[in-house]
């Protein structure tokens, strides 16, 4: 009976919270249609943390789709000058992938891109497949006095996911340039 209050309580919490979200959608002004997509992208994104990554492996498509709405969030909420190239081949649709293993070095490279008049600022994201490996790589420009550390708490996360979940399958390099900031991940799948 406990475990079963339990789960009805917790489905509770989202149902309030996905009511909120298509309340405040609504309540957001039609000639504001930049706004209205950037919460269905949010809702999409939310759904998708809460009903589908309780999972060990997932089909990349979903994990495609959630990086696509985050993306697309950044693109709406970032300047103009910021160029952004998000390029998944083909040959990666019949992977699957520990959810949401790449979004933290997706977040880092919007959060530290440069905000540079000089130069241009830019973030990459690609997502390939090479034989039986998923090859996963990020790239931003940056500021010279940005305080970026690899060791943060995100960084570290994945770090120890990858540890547990893909224990000598996986090679991660990080590049800490003066300028940029990449990151390569391969995953033997």
């Amino acid at each position: 009976m406990k475990n079963e209050l339990a789960l009805l309580k917790a489905q509770l919490n989202p149902h309030f919270l996905f009511n909120s979200i298509n309340s405040i959608y609504g309540h957001i002004d039609k000639t504001n249609p930049t706004a209205r997509t950037m919460l269905l992208s949010f809702s999409e994104m939310l759904r998708y943390q809460l009903y589908e990554c309780n999972t060990e492996s997932i089909a990349i498509d979903k994990e495609i789709s959630y990086i696509r709405n985050y993306v697309a969030l950044q693109q709406a909420r970032k300047e103009e000058s910021l160029v952004i190239r998000l390029d998944i081949r083909e040959e990666v649709k019949a992977c699957s992938v520990a959810p949401l293993l790449f979004i933290a070095f997706i977040e880092n490279a919007f959060k530290y891109v440069s905000s540079s008049e000089q130069h241009e600022n830019r973030v990459e994201v690609l997502l390939d497949k090479k034989e039986e490996q998923l090859v996963f790589r990020t790239f931003n420009t940056k500021d010279r006095v940005t305080a970026f550390s690899p060791n943060g708490i995100g960084l570290a996360n994945v770090k120890r996911r990858l540890e547990l979940l893909y224990p000598g399958r996986h090679e991660l390099e990080l590049k800490n340039g003066n300028d940029y900031f990449e990151v390569n991940l391969t995953l033997n799948v």
